[in-house]
């Protein structure tokens, strides 16, 4: 278990799915992820986050230093 992250931290939560990775905080606007460093998604809460992230098969990978 963890908490989440904020947009001014250096850690965000990684989660991987078969050929892609997503880094995971909260922005000022609520939960972003960074997809493959490609492209942002942002949600309208924490439970849009976890669907989006069920469906498409994320699974959690670890922590990881953004900087």
């Amino acid at each position: 278990m963890t908490s989440m992250p904020d947009q001014f931290g250096d850690d965000a939560i990684v989660f991987d799915a078969p050929g892609t990775t997503a880094k995971v905080w909260i922005d000022k606007d609520g939960p972003y992820a960074d997809v493959d460093n490609n492209y942002d998604k942002s949600f309208d809460s924490l439970a849009d986050l976890v669907k989006w992230l069920n469906k498409n098969d994320y699974e959690y990978s670890g922590i990881d230093d953004r900087n």
